[in-house]
């Protein structure tokens, strides 16, 4: 794909978390089914307009987000990232949530 010009925003619906062991339910007709591992950080309070400087102070940690995604919903039916990101649990996270004072 060509490099956006500008950041592809797109958000999970709360539907999506889930526990690390939880099932994981593929929707119907999905045929490409996907996942990749990222770290989620978890932040602690609302932040707006952050200054660099200070935007660590609204972290509050980090955890294991194993990121699933349907590409052809997501890809191939009009390039829109939250209906092939926001299945239901498609956010799986953990198990562990490591606080930023300890890294």
């Amino acid at each position: 794909m060509e490099r956006p010009k500008e950041p592809v925003i797109f958000l999970k619906a709360p539907s999506a978390l889930c526990g690390p062991n939880d099932d994981v339910v593929i929707p119907k007709g999905s045929q490409k089914t996907d996942w990749e591992v990222e770290l989620a950080v978890v932040v602690g309070e609302p932040a707006s307009y952050v200054q660099v400087e200070h935007a660590m102070n609204h972290v509050f940690g980090y955890c294991l987000h194993n990121d699933y995604s349907e590409r052809e919903f997501q890809l191939e039916r009009g390039g829109q990232w939250v209906k092939g990101k926001s299945a239901d649990t498609f956010a799986p996270l953990g198990p562990y949530l490591v606080t930023r004072d300890e890294i």
